[in-house]
């Protein structure tokens, strides 16, 4: 039954009786793992009936290498320059007149027959006077109970190489009271794994209301964590002196508000259908696309991809 949606993290703990420490870590290192794969702050803020009709890609991630740009650069060669308009932000678009007009934040507008709408979920949620006319109710109230997801990362340069590590990839876990230095800091506990960029470099990944804490501290407060984090879990043979570290600041930026979208208690899996979704009278005059509007793959550059084809698919099929 939707209406009374299965919590995840209480599927997680009816498998388990009486659990020995390790059992414990296990299922924390999970809930961790778990947690970073939606953004969530907890595995019981997630919606157990949407995470089982998720399409989960085969394969490992691919990255992509010095930035997305890479992968859209080759198409604007296709798009003659003056149909392009970079850095322009849209603060409005007016819909409900014969031709669209978007608005643009240098003060130029912008005339169509039709807008594709890609921001992303957690932008839509924050600017709720982005169209004129509101959105129709409905879509209003899928946009907001679907829930916009953080995970950011601190980069760590060292001034020298890392000593000998115990692994290239380790996942952050352990039980109350086991470190031989006590972590100093609330957000260091939500850390849910390490990895080695090179030999002077870790990337530590964190989500949820820790991902948002860390973004607001002074650089010296988070060398001074993530020594105490490296030293703690005793990661390598020597840690060396910090040269400097870099945030991400996913949640902040006003033009992504978050990482990517997830499903919690009190969402369905409809929600992401309602937001895919043409608004317009007679036609599709405003369509969606992005990860948030693909019911089985979002939070993936995947989804994305494949609500850019789908819109597009919208738009061939009212003019043939």
């Amino acid at each position: 039954d939707e209406r009374d949606p299965v919590r995840a993290d209480v599927y997680l703990s009816s498998k388990v009786r009486n659990p020995r420490p390790l059992d414990v870590a296990l299922e924390q290192t999970f809930k961790k793992l778990q947690c970073s794969i939606e953004g969530c702050d907890s595995v019981s803020e997630l919606n157990g009936r949407a995470l089982k009709e998720y399409d989960e890609l085969d394969g490992e991630n691919v990255e992509v290498r010095f930035g997305f740009q890479n992968v859209v650069e080759p198409f604007r060669a296709l798009i003659p320059a003056d149909c392009l308009h970079m850095n322009a932000e849209v603060v409005q678009i007016k819909w409900d007149s014969e031709r669209l007009v978007v608005s643009l934040k240098n003060g130029n507008r912008v005339l169509a027959d039709h807008v594709v709408v890609t921001c992303s979920l957690g932008v839509l949620q924050h600017r709720k006077n982005l169209f004129d006319p509101p959105l129709p109710d409905w879509k209003q109230q899928s946009i907001d109970r679907i829930r916009m997801g953080v995970v950011e990362k601190v980069f760590i340069e060292f001034k020298t190489k890392i000593g000998e590590a115990r692994k290239p990839w380790c996942f952050v876990a352990h039980e109350e009271g086991s470190l031989t230095r006590p972590l100093r800091s609330s957000w260091l506990s939500k850390v849910y794994a390490i990895t080695r960029v090179n030999e002077q470099t870790l990337v530590l990944w964190i989500t949820g209301k820790a991902a948002i804490e860390v973004t607001s501290l002074e650089k010296e407060d988070i060398e001074r964590d993530v020594r105490n984090l490296l030293e703690a879990f005793e990661y390598a043979d020597e840690i060396p002196e910090i040269a400097t570290t870099r945030t991400t600041n996913w949640y902040r930026n006003p033009l992504t508000r978050g990482s990517y979208s997830f499903c919690p208690v009190g969402a369905t899996s409809d929600d992401f259908d309602r937001l895919a979704e043409p608004v317009g009278e007679t036609k599709p005059r405003v369509l969606f696309a992005g990860e948030a509007t693909d019911r089985t793959q979002y939070s993936t550059v995947n989804g994305a991809h494949r609500s850019g084809i789908r819109a597009a698919e919208t738009l061939i099929r009212e003019y043939s």
